[in-house]
Order: C-alpha cells, then structure tokens, then sequence
C-alpha cells in the first residue's frame, strides 16, 4: 500500500509512503523539486509490532507532513492506530504515537487534513479507521454511516456493531480525541 502527498503552501515538496515488505518498517521518501530527487528514510517499528500497514500521508497549510499507520504483531495481528508528524517536509519524523490500543480490532486507516484557506478547522488532522467487534476483519464493512451530534466522531453501525472510529487533533490543546 502507497500514499502520496504535495505541500499545499510549496506544491515542490512531495512525501510519499509505502510498506517496506523486506524489513517491516515504512518506506517514507520526500522530494523538494516535485519528484525529480528524493530521500529516503523509515521509522522504526513500533514496540510490540513486527511490522507497519496502511501508511498514509498528508500535509497541513503550514508544510508539516502526518503520517498515520497501523502496527502489526506477529501473525498478522492489528494492534492499534499511530500517527507520527514531520516538520521538515517529510525528511525526519518524529516518533509515533499510538492513538488506539485495539488489538486485532483497528484496520483501514485514512487521514486527512483540513487545508483549505477559509476553514475554521483549517490545519486540523482527521483520522479515521475501522473498529472491528468481533469476526474476521476483512469481511466486515459498514454499511450505515452517521454523525454523532455534538462531536467530530462518526460512527457506523451495521449488523455486529462494527464501527468507523473518527480522531480529530486539537491544535489548541495539542491532544488527540476521539
């Protein structure tokens, strides 16, 4: 799996992320010339990981580059959500912080950043992911999909309880909340 983003404030920087298959660990690559150079880095694995899935990135208004992703156990299992930030355009990361500690429930994670210039949630960093109850994970999508009044978190309720989890980052806070 492979995600790629351009910096909306230098649409020359590019940072793109994909799994590593050989060592584990993610593969994140940033271009300052729109891809014509790139530099190559990872981050480390997780503890209690042995290897990272479903890399995905994004850039805010202001060039910092959000990179969320699943840690995986031995035999295949999922065990949380992370997100790691980089404030050089994607040449060094920062370690990365799990947001969910669901083992063997949390896949399909997506991200995205609110960068559009008149927004009052400009800059804000989105994550959503599945939260599985129970049965096999690959089997189970929602298929009802609702807001929760009064919150950024959207639930999706179909048969088993299966739900799409929603994190929003507080800039003024600088906190995660579900």
């Amino acid at each position: 799996e492979v995600s790629i983003a351009v910096d909306p404030s230098d649409p020359e920087r590019v940072v793109a992320a994909s799994m590593d298959l050989e060592d584990g660990r993610l593969l994140l690559m940033a271009s300052a010339d729109s891809g014509l150079n790139w530099h190559r880095t990872q981050i480390p694995v997780s503890p209690g990981a042995a290897y990272h899935a479903d890399p995905m990135v994004d850039f805010d208004s202001r060039g910092r580059v959000f990179l969320a992703h699943i840690p995986v156990a031995t035999g295949n299992h999922p065990v949380g959500i992370e997100v790691a930030r980089a404030l050089d355009g994607g040449r060094t990361w920062a370690p990365s912080v799990r947001l969910s500690r669901n083992y063997d429930r949390d896949d399909k994670v997506a991200l995205e950043v609110d960068d559009h210039e008149s927004s009052p949630h400009r800059d804000a960093v989105y994550i959503a992911y599945v939260e599985f109850t129970h049965g096999d994970r690959a089997q189970k999508w929602p298929q009802q999909l609702g807001e929760k009044p009064g919150s950024y978190e959207a639930l999706a309720r179909p048969a088993g309880g299966d739900q799409v989890r929603l994190i929003e980052y507080s800039k003024s806070k600088k906190t995660w909340s579900p």
